[in-house]
């Protein structure tokens, strides 16, 4: 995917979404959340394989796999909680 945004973009994380849709989850899984969509707010889009989202959540891949369903449940859907715009 080409980036074509604006280096002084900023990634706007709409709280109260996120803080409802991960109240479940433990700190290691609402931290991965978050890394992901800060990964879709850089690059545009998450990684498909297993191995590259374990690396972009700093977990090992055992790790990740277990914990991949309840994280990937909320970051497959970036958009409910991401909006990149211009820094004021």
């Amino acid at each position: 995917m080409i980036d074509n945004r604006n280096p002084n973009d900023v990634m706007m994380l709409d709280v109260e979404a996120y803080q409802n849709d991960t109240k479940h989850m433990s700190a290691l899984q609402s931290g991965a959340v978050i890394l992901l969509l800060m990964e879709f707010a850089r690059s545009g889009q998450l990684p498909k394989e297993d191995y590259l989202l374990a690396e972009v959540t700093k977990m090992p891949l055992s790790q990740w796999l277990a914990h991949r369903d309840a994280i990937m449940g909320v970051a497959s859907h970036p958009l409910k909680y991401v909006q990149i715009g211009a820094a004021q």
